[in-house]
């Protein structure tokens, strides 16, 4: 029988003198091929320069001859694409207390839950986020144990308990929660929240006032303290403002003066002729002004100068721009009487102080913790410059030590080829001192002696007047009825949270501007700052302090917003677009 020796390449291996009997059919090749590779002959592919290689293929006929080169695809047998061992789960299969268990596995920080707008309620889902930096309240709505369903029949219960559930689940659901029964308690207690428009939906509200009612309605629902019956919501959140009356109409009449319970300063944003362009100049407006009542000396209504000071700090500060005002109907123009959006432009800081906004006597105590703070201000100030100085010497022997390296190099092979020792170089003479030094000061600080547990001073907290900033609403838009309102939250001092309903997303602070002076974008309407304290001698006096002086230039612009003289003098009445009073109809 005439036989060719041929050559197969499978893969990466070759087979050279395969010898085939060109009498025989492709089926007799294949199967030679099978006892080689181990590849099945069912599932073989053999290829040539006329074709493949079928199983009734008559070889003589194909053209083989010796050194003809053939070509065998196929997998052999036991070498097949095995199923993975474990089923490959993706992570949009993943429930979300899977995919919170995963990312804690991982050890990445997942960003926090939204809340899923019903239809015009980014009001309520922004507060909500507003208020949950602040732990005390927030580990204290969640310990209310009583049921929210409806077979609760106190209806400031059943808000104060479904509110309870929304921020239990914000902490443990792996995506956005839907407040539905929050809403619907929230408008069966509150009527004016489910005021619908013309075409039957549900209208657009202010924040500010659902802070209020919901803040209203936990004051007396919250309860915390050693003895359990505290009102946490007064306790964080509420302080006491006196103010002074002084009759401008009358000045024989006497001063008089009244206290209350608050929960928030105003910023207003001033007129045409004397715009506010800081929050502490609306502050301050808002505590010194001019009112009208009734006058028991002249029996009537009258004018009086009214002072306000805050006797109290809160551990939690509510500061709320008075942006929307009531502008009357004209005739003359057209136009009803609506609220109106003031879009002037308020520059905030992430700290705020508010020792010029307190009573004598609260400034007094706070002087105290002022000083600390000065001086732990100075003493780091002082420790920084050091470093530096420190930093700047030993670049510079650094320096002069390499530029001598190469002449010290030389010298010290001179000097091993002559005596077989080796010199030292300026550079490691330079280093010596300093070793020693750090060695003579850890000697120093080893021979100290320790304090003894009745010389270790006590250290107490001490009120400074200082807030810092924790989280933000904003509204964006022309008017209180329409528009969007957002919270933005702060994660560490550079980074803060967005929550845009369910939409929840890092951003730098220096990359946005909440200020105003526009009003197609987000304006700061409500701040929340938490009480800044430093620890103190328990017996720090208040006698040899000398009284600060007060500014209403307190605050600075935002990092990276400062303007100059020549732009705040334009800025006046913020945005051009919206006429020079800065007001938006």
């Amino acid at each position: 029988m005439p036989s060719v020796k041929v050559q197969v390449k499978w893969g990466k291996q070759v087979y050279n003198e395969v010898e085939v009997e060109t009498s025989e059919p492709g089926v007799l090749l294949k199967t030679q091929l099978w006892t080689l590779t181990g590849v099945p002959v069912e599932r073989m592919k053999l290829m040539g320069t006329k074709g493949i290689v079928k199983d009734d293929t008559d070889l003589a006929a194909f053209g083989l001859k010796d050194g003809s080169k053939l070509t065998l695809i196929g997998t052999a047998e036991g070498k097949e694409l095995q199923p993975p061992s474990e089923k490959t789960v993706f992570v949009e299969d993943l429930t979300p207390a899977q995919k919170a268990k995963l990312l804690k596995e991982k050890q990445v920080e997942p960003l926090p839950m939204g809340l899923v707008n019903l239809g015009t309620t980014c009001y309520v889902n922004s507060v909500v986020q507003f208020l949950k930096p602040a732990k005390e309240f927030t580990n204290a709505i969640k310990g209310v144990t009583a049921g929210g369903g409806p077979g609760q029949v106190d209806p400031e219960m059943r808000l104060t308990a479904s509110f309870r559930d929304v921020y239990h689940q914000l902490e443990m659901a792996g995506e956005p929660i839907p407040p539905m029964l929050a809403i619907q308690n929230l408008r069966d207690r509150f009527p004016q929240f489910a005021q619908r428009g013309p075409r039957g939906v549900f209208m657009q509200q202010d924040a500010e006032e659902c802070l209020n009612a919901l803040l209203n309605t936990f004051r007396d629902k919250i309860k915390g303290g050693a003895s359990g019956s505290d009102r946490v919501v007064d306790k964080l959140f509420s302080f006491t403002l006196s103010s002074t009356y002084k009759c401008l109409e009358n000045e024989k009449e006497e001063e008089t003066t009244a206290t209350e319970e608050t929960r928030k300063l105003s910023c207003h944003m001033g007129n045409q002729l004397h715009p506010v362009s800081l929050i502490s100049q609306g502050i301050k407006l808002s505590l010194d002004e001019d009112v009208e009542k009734m006058s028991p000396t002249l029996g009537k209504n009258a004018a009086y100068k009214k002072t306000s000071r805050m006797e109290t700090l809160p551990e939690y500060l509510t500061v709320h721009f008075v942006r929307f005002e009531w502008k009357g109907a004209s005739a003359a123009a057209g136009t009803e009487a609506t609220k109106a959006k003031v879009c002037r432009r308020v520059e905030f800081s992430r700290t705020l102080d508010a020792y010029e906004f307190c009573s004598k006597d609260l400034q007094r105590t706070l002087r105290v913790g002022r000083k600390i703070q000065r001086e732990k201000d100075e003493e780091q100030a002082a420790l920084r410059n050091k470093a530096l100085e420190d930093t700047s010497v030993s670049a510079k022997k650094e320096s002069d030590s390499k530029e001598k390296d190469t002449k010290d190099t030389k010298d010290t092979k001179d000097n091993k080829e002559k005596d077989g020792d080796v010199k030292m170089t300026d550079g490691e003479a330079a280093a010596k001192p300093a070793a020693a030094a750090q060695e003579a000061e850890a000697a120093a600080a080893a021979a100290a002696p320790e304090k003894k547990e009745d010389e270790i001073e006590e250290l107490v907290d001490y009120d400074t007047g200082n807030f810092q900033l924790l989280s933000i609403i904003t509204h964006q838009g022309r008017a209180a009825d329409s528009g969007h309102y957002i919270a933005w939250v702060r994660k560490t001092e550079d980074e803060w949270l967005k929550f845009d309903d369910d939409k929840v997303s890092d951003h730098k602070w220096k990359d946005i501007d909440l200020t105003g002076g526009r009003n197609d974008y987000h304006i700061a309407y409500l701040l929340l700052l938490k009480k800044l304290t430093v620890k103190g001698p328990k017996d720090a006096k208040v006698e040899d302090i000398d009284e600060e002086p007060t500014s209403m230039d307190v605050d600075k612009p935002p990092e990276g917003q400062e303007k100059s003289e020549e732009e705040k003098g334009k800025e006046g009445g913020g945005d051009k677009k919206e006429g020079s009073d800065g007001m938006s109809l």
